[in-house]
């Protein structure tokens, strides 16, 4: 809600005729953001996303983001740490900081028994998955 400080100014003349003169300086409401995101799915992608819903302040908004965005939502980013500084039509502004993460790299170790002779099934090959979200499809 816009908020409203009133200011009296007493005039007075060499007569001491006097009249009063009232100021009403409102404010705008302050920006009210909230903001989302989606981490990556995989480690390595770029598949991240960052929005920012503003409301209150003096619209229309416009948005910048560190990546060259310039909507309310920056998509397709990968790992790190972006900024969207939002400007409202007072010129107004705030900055929004995000931190786009990713899981951790699996790592697969592998390990093969060869057959002991020619013709023989008996031969193996195993391979274990760390760090990786389960349940795994092989």
């Amino acid at each position: 809600m816009n908020r409203s400080l009133q200011y009296t100014c007493t005039i007075t003349d060499n007569n001491l005729c006097d009249t009063v003169i009232t100021f009403n300086i409102t404010e705008p409401d302050d920006f009210s953001i909230t903001q989302s995101q989606t981490n990556l799915i995989c480690y390595g992608d770029s598949d991240g996303t960052a929005t920012v819903n503003v409301n209150d302040a003096t619209p229309p908004y416009t948005y910048q983001w560190s990546n060259g965005d310039n909507t309310a939502t920056a998509d397709s980013l990968s790992v790190g740490i972006y900024t969207c500084t939002i400007t409202d039509n007072n010129l107004c502004d705030t900055v929004i900081t995000f931190t786009i993460t990713e899981p951790d790299e699996f790592s697969i170790t592998q390990s093969q028994t060869n057959l002991i002779c020619y013709g023989d099934s008996d031969g193996t090959a195993t391979v274990n998955v760390n760090d990786a979200t389960p349940p795994y499809t092989y």
